[in-house]
């Protein structure tokens, strides 16, 4: 006896495929036999049992390739801390020992973590695919991975030209940045002499036009930083412009009264003045401060306010 499970009539045709009634039952039949054939395979015992046991020895390695990583991360800081001694007893001078302690461990705990995640991944898609019931997830957790790498390369060869870009703006900034420190010492010591530059003032206009040369540099890089414009840089440059608003008043009326002493020149160095009751010798005038030095030779610090 033959049991109809289903039964196709010329209406069941969609007119736009171009198909006709024979394809679309060969189509159909095919599907049927694509759901006859997985139904066995998820109900087959022996297939059960061998995604079982691969999943098993799938453990196994993987529990022995952790602790293989574990033994050779050891094995690779004790030779990191050998180099470093040679390293230290080359250069008695200078303490390096702790800071390339932090170093190595720190890139072994990152390499470790690493190849970890690469060993659990491999773990999952491998018992993941080992049975017909959750082979889908591994393939799908396959092409995830893949489209993840795909788009982290992307992004990485996309930012080269815009790091390319900051990198020769910030280096630009950098040399007009000394050209006009190298300036304004000069006109401070006096080898070069100018009108419109007192050398009293210059260490201050110095300080004012670096200040004007780096945030110009930064402004024109910053937009050519990766993903400078995405949501999250914005939030920051509001949160940063927040901070500098709330925090920066009592800092600027410091910086505007320093800078009214310093360009008046009521303050030199080397005058004997007296100022809120303290007396005694200029030795700095900073942009926030004045020091002085007592009678008892004692630095004492007056806020330019």
């Amino acid at each position: 006896a033959v049991l109809a499970l289903l039964s196709l009539v010329p209406a069941d045709v969609d007119p736009e495929s171009k198909e006709d009634l024979d394809a679309l039952v060969r189509q159909t039949l095919a599907r049927i036999e694509q759901v006859r054939i997985a139904w066995h395979e998820l109900h087959d015992g022996e297939r059960l049992l061998r995604g079982a046991i691969r999943a098993a020895i799938a453990t196994l390695v993987l529990g022995l390739l952790v602790w293989i990583t574990y033994r050779l991360s050891r094995v690779v800081v004790v030779w990191m801390e050998k180099k470093r001694d040679i390293l230290a007893a080359r250069f008695p001078y200078v303490d390096w020992r702790e800071f390339l302690a932090r170093l190595a461990v720190g890139s072994m705990v990152l390499i470790q973590w690493l190849v970890l995640a690469s060993l659990a991944y491999a773990w999952l898609y491998v018992v993941l695919a080992g049975f017909d019931l959750t082979s889908p997830l591994a393939d799908r957790l396959h092409e995830w991975l893949f489209d993840k790498l795909t788009w982290l390369g992307d992004g990485v060869l996309d930012s080269l030209p815009g790091l390319a870009t900051v990198a020769i703006i910030l280096v630009l900034t950098r040399a007009i940045a000394d050209l006009v420190h190298y300036f304004f010492e000069a006109v401070q010591k006096g080898r070069i002499q100018l009108g419109m530059f007192h050398p009293d003032t210059a260490a201050a206009t110095r300080r004012i036009c670096a200040l004007v040369v780096w945030a110009l540099g930064i402004s024109i890089a910053y937009p050519y930083l990766p993903g400078s414009s995405t949501d999250a840089f914005k939030g920051i440059s509001v949160l940063l412009g927040l901070m500098l608003t709330l925090g920066s008043a009592g800092l600027i009326t410091q910086v505007m009264s320093g800078l009214v002493i310093v360009y008046s020149r009521s303050l030199a160095k080397g005058d004997f003045v007296d100022v809120n009751g303290v007396q005694g010798v200029v030795a700095e005038m900073g942009a926030l401060a004045a020091k002085l030095v007592n009678v008892q030779n004692e630095e004492v610090t007056i806020p330019n306010s």
